[in-house]
């Protein structure tokens, strides 16, 4: 990429102003793995285009997810602003430091694109809706334009982003939150069947939340404009939501959960927090809250003898839709209040949400006509309405409720008092690698000196 490209790209000369115009003298640049080697290059360009009067500092292995802002890293290295570059979720956050998202300018070949359309257009349904990664958002008035002008797309809705690129504080809008609000983005009314145009890569994150929130997108035109692939298809949403009905079965077979929190900024994390614990309580199982960084299989293996299901409270992109890796069920908070919440009844007709603000004080966001305003209740119900169920994993009768030994009762103060988490760990059989001599005492001595090849305590032979 040449200097002009990479200034494009970028998008330097804004940055710069913005910089400049509000006075940030330690400006932090957030970048994600695909684009981290132009990192210093940036850095050393934004430093001198400010003349000297701004220092910068690359975060690279981001705290949780490079889609959300690294408020901790930032704030770590004393950051007046943050800049934002590549792809992201959009997740309002409590806004500590000013944030400038940078998308990046990814050219479009629009005859490659023109030509996919009309080879399915015939396939598509009257009322359509384009969607894109955010790294399209640049493009997204001459996408509208282009693909509005398709003969028999009599709608096209624009789902175009609510928090625009020039915005210099992410928690300020360009358009308000209301209920038409779906990840991120600005989501289309009534529940007539729509075909999706999606700009980006098929394995997209955005792409398959956005089908399973948004039921009556029936089906799907894909177009990559790195890979120049395109592919029309049925939504494969029930089919994933299908899926999830097996781990919210497992949930309610687990005694033990683990709440792995992935996200300390988002607005409400705290909230979904207590409210999970509330679910757990009611439920009669016993919780552990766990902050582990990046989720991967081998972090969550460890506590796979202890714990039978785990609840992740994350942004949207952070939900983990494949699960066949891990050893134990992994699950969203909206599955998680479909599995213990009493008054909760949910089908995969119903639709599904990722957002788990839309379950804080009656929200009824993004997906508020498709149903599943029934599983965002405010009220959990109580102990006494589910003391027994039928469970459809193991064909039996499933008692709920962990009772103390002493009086019964179901998660009783005195049961908590006398047996802590730390508790719980300490007293397991094995607890890893071999550990006969951490009682030993240890002194410092002196090691070895030299080369492998020849060390000075040894002598020629």
């Amino acid at each position: 990429m040449d200097s002009t490209k990479l200034r494009i790209f970028f998008d330097v000369d804004s940055t710069v102003s913005w910089i400049n115009n509000h006075g940030y003298r330690r400006v932090a640049l957030q970048f994600p793995d695909y684009i981290l080697s132009f990192s210093g290059e940036i850095a050393a360009l934004l430093e001198k285009e400010c003349n000297g009067n701004a220092k910068t500092y690359i975060l690279a292995d981001t705290t949780y997810r490079s889609c959300c802002v690294d408020l901790i890293a930032a704030e770590q290295c004393g950051a007046d602003c943050i800049v934002h570059y590549g792809d992201s979720c959009m997740s309002e956050i409590v806004s500590r430091i000013p944030t400038r998202f940078v998308f990046g300018d990814v050219s479009i070949e629009w005859e490659k694109l023109e030509k996919a359309v009309y080879e399915y257009k015939d396939k598509f349904e009257p009322n359509c809706c384009l969607l894109f990664d955010a790294i399209y958002a640049n493009s997204s008035d001459t996408l509208f334009d282009l693909l509005s002008k398709v003969p028999g797309v009599e709608s096209l809705f624009n789902c175009k982003l609510l928090y625009r690129p020039n915005n210099y504080n992410h928690n300020q809008p360009s358009t308000s939150i209301n209920a038409n609000c779906c990840l991120g983005r600005v989501s289309p009314k009534g529940k007539q069947n729509k075909t999706l145009l999606f700009i980006g890569e098929t394995n997209s994150p955005l792409l398959s939340l956005w089908l399973m929130t948004n039921l009556n997108c029936i089906n799907v035109f894909t177009f990559s404009p790195v890979t120049l692939k395109h592919s029309f298809e049925r939504t494969p949403a029930t089919r994933l939501l299908k899926k999830r009905l097996f781990l919210i079965e497992k949930l309610r077979d687990a005694q033990t959960v683990g709440l792995v929190i992935n996200t300390l900024d988002l607005v409400g994390y705290r909230e979904a927090l207590e409210r999970t614990r509330k679910l757990c309580k009611v439920a009669g199982k016993k919780s552990y809250t766990l902050a582990v960084g990046k989720i991967n299989v081998a972090k969550l293996s460890n506590f796979a003898n202890d714990i039978e299901a785990f609840i992740v409270l994350s942004c949207p992109y952070g939900i983990i839709l494949d699960v066949s890796d891990f050893y134990r069920p992994v699950l969203s908070l909206f599955e998680a209040e479909a599995a213990l919440n009493p008054q909760c009844r949910w089908l995969a007709g119903d639709g599904w949400t990722a957002e788990f603000r839309n379950f804080l004080n009656g929200n009824n966001l993004a997906v508020s006509e498709l149903e599943v305003h029934k599983v965002m209740l405010d009220e959990i119900g109580s102990e006494a309405e589910i003391n027994s169920d039928f469970s459809l994993i193991t064909g039996k009768m499933r008692m709920t409720g962990v009772r103390d030994n002493v009086n019964g009762d179901i998660n009783s103060c005195n049961a908590l008092s006398a047996y802590t988490a730390g508790d719980y760990f300490s007293e397991r059989t094995w607890k890893g690698l071999d550990d006969r001599y951490a009682g030993e005492s240890l002194t410092v001595q002196e090691g070895r000196s030299g080369t492998a090849a020849k060390y000075n305590s040894e002598s020629f032979t």
